[in-house]
């Protein structure tokens, strides 16, 4: 029988997973971000577990409020049994993201049981590069973006998360603020800028490392700059820039609903991994 093991310690949570979350290092890089941001006191308030059975883990949840829950799993058919086992403890998420079949198998089950209902908020595609292939003929370089940019980022952001239909605290100015903030001085994460003649054109970020990655994002340019090769040239700098600063991988998540950016990542070496759907629930399901 699968049992589910609530930790409240990050430190204690991270070591018991880290093999599980290994074994699929791309797939997972979104947890392993979460947990270095735990780690790295991002986070007041987090909900830490893992579903096991015979001291086996077949799946992993994890939530910092008021974001959604984020999952894992080793096979499907522990996604009601995680859905049941989480919705006993009395936890309210918003929502919850993760690999497309599983996390459609968690919101179904979880909606069976507090009630409401679920719609997919967005499909995304995971994707890992190993080696850039830049792209040519874009004017302009990339920089490290500086506290002198922080308005600017602060706008960019928000735009970002308004563009991308993010549900959540991304679109309050003050949050965005103090994410630009922290990423202009936190442990391996950053923004930095595509500039042509000392004029800021594109956005691109990197946070969540795993142990071998880490993953790009957001990005973002200005409608009035677009169709210029900008983004493409700003992700390929960057991500070339991370992987000779260490990196094996940097891993990055597309819309699946915008073609244009899974084409244009392609082109500069990135390769789909998997699929990853974010749910909403409403009414009583959710919190």
């Amino acid at each position: 029988m699968r049992r589910l093991a609530i930790e409240g310690d990050p430190e204690t949570f991270r070591a018991r997973v880290d093999p599980f979350l290994r074994a699929r290092e791309a797939e997972n890089n979104l947890l392993f971000g979460i947990l270095h941001a735990i780690q790295a006191g991002r986070h007041p308030e987090w909900f830490l577990s893992l579903l096991e059975r015979a001291g086996e883990i077949e799946a992993v949840a994890i939530m910092t409020p008021p974001h959604n829950l984020a999952l894992s799993m080793a096979r499907d058919d522990a996604a009601r049994d995680l859905a049941d086992r989480i919705h006993e403890t009395g936890l309210a998420p918003p929502g919850v993201s993760g690999p497309a079949n599983e996390a459609r198998i968690f919101a179904e089950r979880w909606v069976e049981r507090g009630g409401g209902s679920f719609a997919r908020t967005m499909a995304q595609r995971i994707y890992r590069l190993t080696a850039v292939r830049p792209p040519g003929g874009v004017a302009g370089s990339l920089r490290p973006a500086s506290r002198g940019d922080l308005d600017l980022l602060t706008e960019w952001l928000i735009a970002f998360a308004g563009e991308a239909g993010i549900p959540g605290p991304q679109h309050d100015p003050a949050w965005a603020r103090d994410r630009a903030e922290w990423s202009l001085r936190g442990d391996r994460e950053g923004l930095a800028l595509w500039e042509t003649r000392g004029v800021p054109v594109s956005l691109a970020g990197f946070s969540g490392p795993t142990p071998n990655g880490i993953r790009v994002g957001p990005v973002y340019t200005p409608p009035a700059r677009r169709r210029r090769g900008y983004a493409s040239a700003c992700v390929a700098a960057l991500s070339a820039s991370l992987l000779e600063s260490g990196f094996r991988f940097c891993f990055l998540y597309t819309d699946l609903a915008n073609p244009t950016s899974n084409a244009i990542y392609q082109r500069i070496g990135y390769e789909p991994v998997c699929d990853a759907d974010m749910y909403r629930f409403e009414g009583s399901a959710g919190g």
